[in-house]
């Protein structure tokens, strides 16, 4: 009778020693997996610091797509005055694939013959000729439409073009995530710009007169950078208004056609 209550208690001891042994096993095991799920996600963090870091330092990329096509004199200015101005009259030749420094006093007009330049139409104006497709960007973004969003702009420039296409090129110049979807409004003055070169770059039309009205002015270090190594290595022709020096230099323009103030 001792014997069988010994055995039962024995077998009862055994039993709360299993479930215990086993509980404690089932702790481990929960634990070991925390800890496994506290250092995956670590090392996930990690790789993320990691990549923004790499992201950081890597160059941004940006071409022009364009190219001069036509040989010889593409533009010829002929004593030519802007209406309502006190400047002389402007006279000048231009290359293809030639780049010039268009310079002039604060007001004198800069902006404004570029503006026409842009609307060029031969019957209207006997002073210029002008054979080749040009594009004008301005300081204030006019191709760029402050309500829509940066991928809706950029459809306006090539509607062609994917949308998964656009954000892979926005990606390279750091435009990233949910700022595609953004109205450009939203965007600090550098990244807006580099909205309307990108939808530059992929205009369908073949552009071989670039009009550059002060683009370094929004522009940190490394974009600005980045802007005038694409106007050095575009083989188009360029005009580029600029107070800059420097940035003159960096895009590699030594010829300049300066708009003087009339004495009259």
């Amino acid at each position: 009778m001792q014997q069988g209550q010994q055995l039962r208690c024995s077998k009862s001891q055994a039993k709360v020693l299993l479930d215990f042994k086993k509980e404690q096993a089932g702790q481990s095991l929960s634990t070991i997996q925390t800890q496994q799920k506290k250092q995956l996600e670590e090392k996930k963090s990690r790789i993320l610091n990691t990549q923004k870091q790499l992201e950081q330092f890597k160059n941004q990329q940006f071409y022009l797509n364009h190219h001069a096509s036509k040989s010889g004199e593409i533009l010829r200015v002929n004593n030519f005055k802007l209406p309502q101005t006190k400047h002389k009259p402007i006279h000048f030749g231009l290359m293809s694939g030639e780049k010039i420094h268009l310079r002039g006093s604060n007001g004198i007009g800069k902006s404004r013959f570029l503006s026409f330049l842009n609307q060029y139409n031969a019957q209207l104006n006997s002073d210029i000729y002008l054979c080749v497709s040009t594009l004008f960007l301005d300081q204030n973004f006019s191709q760029l439409k402050s309500e829509l969003s940066v991928l809706d702009n950029l459809a306006k420039f090539n509607p062609k073009i994917s949308s998964t296409e656009w954000r892979n090129q926005l990606g390279q110049l750091r435009i990233r995530g949910d700022k595609s979807e953004l109205p450009i409004q939203c965007l600090s003055g550098g990244e807006r710009l580099k909205v309307a070169l990108l939808g530059l770059s992929f205009y369908p039309v073949n552009i071989e007169l670039l009009l550059l009205d002060e683009p370094e002015n929004h522009l940190d270090i490394e974009s600005r950078d980045l802007l005038a190594n694409a106007i050095k290595n575009y083989s188009g022709a360029v005009i580029l208004v600029s107070h800059d020096a420097e940035f003159v230099q960096a895009c590699g323009i030594q010829n300049y056609v300066e708009i003087e103030d009339s004495k009259e």
